[in-house]
């Protein structure tokens, strides 16, 4: 369990400093965050840590979003908090919630809005 925690974590640093040093920001619009949330499946959640609540539905999350590019492909980058008033927002990517602790009261995602895809979705880990 441990590994597992420690996994998370790396990836998450590792991530946050891959998609940072990756460039143009762009800004998504309503239909590109519309379309995302309506495939978006949190019970489908990567990584979820054993013992952790498992998500809650949508609704229920503040979501922040933040259009950034990849080897010159848009990506949106997610970052989905329960412990604040719900609602989305779109931001800058700098201003993304980086947060390492929390299980699935805190959840990150990546969406290619090019295929319509989810390419990744996980819950943090738990300290």
């Amino acid at each position: 369990m441990r590994k597992l925690l420690t996994l998370s974590i790396s990836l998450a640093i590792v991530i946050s400093f891959a998609v940072a040093a990756s460039g143009v920001e762009w800004t998504p619009d309503a239909k590109d965050i519309g379309k995302l949330e309506s495939i978006l499946r949190l019970s489908k959640a990567e990584l979820i840590t054993p013992g952790t609540k498992p998500p809650a539905p949508l609704a229920k999350y503040a979501r922040f979003y933040a259009g950034i590019t990849v080897s010159g492909h848009r990506r949106i980058r997610g970052a989905l908090l329960l412990a604040t008033p719900p609602g989305m927002r779109v931001v800058p990517e700098k201003d993304l919630p980086r947060i390492m602790d929390g299980g699935c009261g805190i959840i990150y995602l990546l969406y290619d809005p090019e295929t319509a895809r989810v390419i990744w979705v996980r819950c943090n880990g738990l300290a």
